[in-house]
């Protein structure tokens, strides 16, 4: 389940007072070091995020390339791999509009004032939030409120944007068909918002990832239990019923994040853990 290779280029990399890795594409500059989160959990993912190259889609690690597999993707959130892959189109602010009055159960000009305060083709979760309350309570109309409730599910998880409080309207077709949602390749969804959002970040002028990080953070932790201090939920995941991302819970830590650089610079194979 882990992709090894060989071939990663790093270049300038320099210790000086403070360790600076610098990618081949530029992933970190001099001076740039301390506008980094530093707390345990965020600096890790930092880490990992410096050494991540868009072309490969891959970590470019000491011993060679590492990657999150859509395996990793069904073991961590138990998310299905086989189905049909969507890819969303761009859709324009009237035909937002049209969509969620048909699907979500709300007038045309509720929709559109929504839209219209978002200045573009997003519903904020707290909107969609109500649309369930009150397809649920006061007007009897289940289908409706399970598409609101399962676009803002996907809006906050798996398909988080850069707000963390915007939902973007384009994944709102997924549920058109109730009956088809369990069709898709959820995980194949998961992992090119991660990929994507990996991207974003591996460039020097983003400050920090966005996106679904729980999904990368329960990564580390499963590979490189060596890696900063972990905390363990007590639940069995070794059961087939539990996904194995419940295994872990949040914990806050005091590492910085040039204390983890010198530590990844030097792992060796060894040191990952592999799942079978």
């Amino acid at each position: 389940m882990v992709g090894f290779g060989h071939g990663g280029e790093t270049v300038n990399a320099k210790r000086q007072d403070v360790e600076v890795v610098r990618v081949r594409g530029g992933r970190l500059r001099k001076g740039e070091e301390n506008r980094r989160p530093m707390t345990d959990g965020k600096g890790r993912r930092d880490n990992f995020v410096e050494r991540w190259h868009p072309e490969t889609s891959s970590f470019h690690m000491p011993f060679g390339e590492m990657t999150i597999t859509l395996d990793d993707v069904a073991c961590l959130l138990h998310l299905p791999v086989r189905g049909d892959f969507y890819t969303p189109i761009s859709v324009t602010m009237e035909e937002v509009v049209a969509l969620a009055a048909e699907l979500l159960g709300v007038t045309y000009e509720f929709a559109f004032e929504e839209t219209s305060q978002q200045r573009g083709e997003y519903f904020t979760q707290q909107w969609l939030y109500e649309c369930y309350q009150r397809n649920v309570n006061l007007y009897g109309r289940f289908d409706c409120a399970a598409r609101a409730y399962m676009l803002m599910l996907v809006g906050c998880t798996i398909c988080t944007d850069k707000s963390y409080t915007r939902v973007d309207a384009k994944w709102l077709p997924m549920f058109t068909n109730l009956s088809a949602c369990h069709r898709f390749s959820w995980a194949s969804v998961a992992l090119v918002c991660l990929y994507d959002n990996l991207n974003d970040a591996s460039n020097f002028t983003t400050k920090s990832l966005t996106g679904y990080a729980t999904l990368l953070q329960c990564w580390i932790h499963e590979y490189f239990p060596s890696l900063g201090r972990r905390a363990e939920s007590g639940l069995s995941c070794d059961d087939p019923g539990f996904p194995r991302a419940m295994r872990w819970k949040y914990k806050q830590g005091k590492t910085k994040l040039p204390e983890y650089r010198p530590v990844i610079s030097s792992s060796i194979p060894c040191d990952i853990f592999c799942i079978i």
